[in-house]
């Protein structure tokens, strides 16, 4: 249709009717900017042409559709491209596919990275690929936002950095698998902060046991016993409060 078309006969169809997908695509590479703007406002394009329309590079264009659209399948077209306005543009209206996040941290820039995660969390892959960037200041920020999912949290406790760790004991707890990389990484500090905030998992009590170390094991046991006491005392006010 748009090969033995001319303008006004496109313009006038895409007025009031959708393309099929190969004539979308066909659309962006004939490359008229009135035809792919008129289009824009009115229909969303199918992934193929959404690739078209980024590695078109019209800047104008491209602005036109993230503003109005989220991609179906050219997220990582449009980071790859690298132009700051336009992951800004997108990264404040969507939140990202999962397999674009490592491409976006990749990429490294900071202010991008920070805008993100003030509005979003990552993925687990996201997560991950922000922890081996290593980037002091992004972690920091995630933290303060968002805890980690389990292998995030496995490769904060071996990235070793004291001060992260501390400040995600204080605001998350780990889960088991995070527990026992804590526990072998062996800083005193760490885990009695562990301790005092969040309870070691049965399953990893044996661990910190290994470890040997008597002041965390006693601090666990009492912290264990307190928390018995607790749930005892709670199901025994509810049976009292039963009636008879």
């Amino acid at each position: 249709m748009i090969a033995c078309s001319n303008h006004d006969e496109i313009m006038a169809y895409i007025g009031e009717y959708p393309l099929w997908s190969d004539a979308e695509v066909a659309l962006v590479n004939r490359g008229h900017h009135e035809e792919i703007m008129a289009y824009i406002k009115k229909f969303v394009f199918d992934k193929e042409a959404e690739i078209a329309l980024i590695k078109r590079g019209n800047h104008d264009e491209i602005m036109a559709y993230i503003t109005k659209y989220p991609l179906k399948g050219a997220e990582i077209d449009l980071i790859e491209r690298g132009n700051h306005e336009e992951i800004m543009a997108y990264i404040s209206e969507y939140r990202l596919w999962g397999d674009t996040e490592p491409v976006f941290i990749k990429r490294g820039n900071h202010d991008e990275i920070t805008a993100y995660i003030n509005e979003n969390c990552f993925f687990e892959k996201g997560e991950v690929a922000l922890i081996k960037r290593g980037n002091h200041d992004e972690i920091m920020a995630y933290i303060a936002e968002h805890s980690f999912d389990a292998d995030a949290q496995k490769a904060l406790v071996k990235r070793g950095n004291h001060e992260e760790i501390l400040v995600y004991i204080a605001k998350h707890s780990f889960d088991a698998g995070a527990q026992k990389a804590l526990i072998e990484r062996g800083n005193h500090d760490e885990i009695m902060a562990y301790i005092a905030e969040h309870r070691i998992f049965p399953s990893v009590k044996q661990a910190l046991i290994k470890r040997g170390n008597d002041e965390e094991i006693e601090a666990n046991d009492a912290k264990e016993f307190c928390n018995g006491l607790s749930e005892s005392s709670g199901l025994s006010l509810g049976f009292h409060a039963l009636p008879f």
